[in-house]
């Protein structure tokens, strides 16, 4: 276990494989993947969303976290999670038909506890939307499960589930939902008295933590601290220049001029998007400017002839496969 008071190597040499992997072609989820890997952007998260840092100072944590992040490489299911076996342990492991799902960063740190260091497995997730089609807290749920799972033969064996490590699987949504924006929810495992008022230890069932983190605009309530840090990084609305100076002001950041190309790549990504989206709801203004024409020009025919709606539109020429819209919107109150 590597103490806090190690000396923390430089941004540029943390820096270095992240810079390398990202090129002119690179996406969005992958650049997210590799800013959210470097070690002085996982602190401030820590330092908010994990109790066990709340005492801490960002350079401590950062001595905290074991070796480098592991950034997309684990797969979530069984027979892809377990590190490498403890000697002498089976290597057989069960098998599942699900689809392949990786981690986006997954790693190991220690904390400070009453008894000593303890131990933590940290999984930050980058997600766009919210709501995909599914409920995200369960799916956070389910990856807490499987890295709670994967520890044996690894951190623990046989009956020894005392070793279990505690786990957190945080996730920070870009593009939440409206009233969603600028919140940072928990979600744990608590002892609640049914019969009886006996007491557990806390330590012996606080052992996973869903987190969500959802981002939000500037000019929302809560856009502060880590919110805004975050916002800044991935939100695409500063510039290289402006993101490099409110971290190195606002947040300490240290030798923060050499992350320059990777924010640079960052913001260029989310400019990208940003654009692209800008263009979508010019497109889609449009149609809508067009649909209000059309059905403002079937109802005045109808007034003007008493024709029913398909023989006006038959009239007016509006296609076969658009109509049933156009009958739904003439049943609706003006």
């Amino acid at each position: 276990m590597m103490p806090p008071q190690r000396k923390v190597r430089s941004m540029e040499t943390q820096m270095a494989g992240s810079i390398g992997r990202i090129d002119g072609s690179a996406s969005q989820d992958a650049v997210f993947k590799d800013m959210l890997a470097y070690k002085e952007v996982l602190a401030h998260i820590m330092k908010t969303c994990v109790p066990e840092y709340k005492d801490c100072t960002i350079p401590e944590i950062i001595g905290y976290i074991e070796h480098d992040p592991e950034v997309g490489q684990v797969g979530v299911h069984p027979d892809e999670t377990n590190p490498p076996k403890i000697q002498g342990m089976s290597t057989e492991s069960n098998s599942t038909t699900e689809e392949r799902v990786v981690y986006d960063v997954r790693f190991s740190a220690v904390a400070p506890g009453e008894d000593g260091k303890i131990g933590l497995i940290i999984n930050i997730e980058a997600q766009s939307k919210y709501h995909p089609g599914y409920p995200l807290v369960k799916r956070a749920i389910y990856y807490c499960g499987r890295m709670l799972s994967a520890q044996y033969g690894s951190v623990f064996t046989r009956s020894h589930y005392g070793e279990i490590q505690k786990v957190y699987s945080i996730w920070i949504c870009s593009h939440p939902a409206k009233e969603r924006e600028n919140t940072i929810t928990s979600y744990t495992l608590q002892e609640k008295h049914l019969v009886g008022n006996v007491t557990e230890p806390v330590k012996n069932y606080d052992l996973m933590n869903v987190t969500m983190i959802c981002l939000g605009k500037p000019e929302g309530e809560n856009y502060g601290g880590l919110l805004r840090m975050l916002e800044v990084l991935f939100g695409g609305r500063c510039t290289p220049r402006q993101v490099i100076q409110i971290l190195e002001d606002e947040y300490e950041f240290s030798d923060i001029h050499s992350m320059e190309r990777t924010v640079s790549e960052m913001c260029n990504l989310s400019q990208g998007f940003i654009e692209e989206g800008r263009k979508q709801g010019l497109a889609q203004g449009i149609e809508q400017g067009t649909d209000r024409e059309r059905l403002q020009n079937i109802r005045s025919l109808m007034e003007t002839t008493g024709w029913p709606a398909e023989r006006t539109m038959d009239a007016l020429k509006i296609p076969t496969d658009e109509r049933p819209k156009y009958l739904e919107l003439l049943s609706l109150p003006q």
